[in-house]
């Protein structure tokens, strides 16, 4: 399944990214400059076609035409890639003919042969191998393939024969930095929260950390404002499941507040117990939070829960961490 998707950003600029799935979260790499200015994206997925909302952060050193934006919507059913799919073995990099995968505009999968001319340590550069025409524009951010391995991303088309990519393997680098590192920017205004019905009853039962303020107390999380804390160790927030018989979880969704001064969230590893005094609990899983402030397990293994617990890991940034809501399904 193609992981390549059109991108339209909010100055109706076009281009193309391609998506991987990282700890839970659906995440797609984009020239910056595809990015735009504004915070969010459109995406579109190959036929038949799934759209979603994209993040962006441009978090990478100055010079390098690279953006990564948290997906949500619809279009993440198809994020299936995995950000070791860009880490290329020496088969790969010694190839000097490789695909330029694209989308038509009704979403059909094409790809072009194209030669590549000449390699750099970041980048190199590759023309189309049958007419030796231009990479045309509009083609930033869609990837060559060798085989089915992304070997890299167009970023620009001159106005001779051949396009410049950045290799993959340098995407992976800066990427790989990123995502696994908890050094990640404030949270952007979320607006793709999922407004899902039908949530479980939660009642707090504690939390191991006191809040910053009696003001953002953790009652907050049932209620309106947020919960923050010092992140000092492992946090942990249990929840009690009030009725009289046992409930069943299959879904968790956790959002901070956005657009906040206070750090996000970055794992969390989320537990449920079947017992009324908690005792023995079963994992869930453990997730990542967008830098949207969202975290949605999505569907998982159901589970019989009584209790549920959720332990904050680590933080994306240094300072007081918040979480806004807890939701059960």
């Amino acid at each position: 399944m193609s992981q390549t998707v059109a991108v339209e950003n909010g100055d109706n600029g076009k281009g193309y990214g391609w998506m991987f799935r990282h700890k839970s979260v659906c995440y797609v790499i984009l020239p910056e400059h595809v990015a735009g200015r504004h915070p969010r994206i459109t995406l579109t997925s190959s036929a038949p076609a799934l759209t979603g909302t994209g993040t962006v952060s441009k978090p990478f050193w100055e010079g390098i035409d690279l953006a990564i934006a948290t997906v949500r919507g619809a279009i993440e059913e198809r994020c299936s890639g995995t950000l070791s799919d860009l880490a290329l073995t020496p088969v790969e990099r010694a190839s000097r003919t490789a695909q330029l995968e694209r989308l038509t505009s009704a979403g059909e999968v094409m790809r072009d042969p194209i030669t590549i001319d000449h390699f750099t340590y970041r980048t190199f550069t590759a023309r189309r191998r049958q007419d030796g025409k231009a990479i045309r524009q509009g083609t930033s951010g869609a990837f060559a393939f060798v085989g089915n391995k992304p070997v890299g991303m167009a970023i620009k088309s001159p106005e001779d024969t051949t396009g410049l990519f950045i290799r993959s393997d340098e995407i992976h680098l800066n990427v790989n930095r990123y995502v696994n590192e908890i050094r990640a920017p404030r949270a952007v205004a979320a607006d793709t929260v999922p407004s899902m019905p039908g949530a479980l009853p939660l009642v707090l039962r504690r939390t191991s950390a006191p809040p910053i303020n009696p003001q953002y107390a953790p009652e907050n999380l049932l209620g309106a404002g947020p919960y923050v804390f010092d992140l000092s160790g492992r946090v942990t927030i249990e929840f009690d499941i009030p009725g009289e018989g046992v409930s069943v979880i299959s879904r968790v969704l956790i959002t901070a507040p956005s657009g906040g001064d206070y750090s996000l969230p970055h794992e969390i590893f989320v537990e449920v117990s079947p017992f009324p005094g908690g005792g023995r609990y079963f994992a869930l899983g453990r997730f990542q939070m967008g830098f949207d402030g969202v975290l949605d397990t999505g569907r998982v293994a159901s589970r019989n829960a009584r209790r549920l617990r959720l332990t904050v890991l680590n933080a994306w940034s240094d300072g007081p961490v918040a979480i806004e809501e807890v939701r059960a399904f």
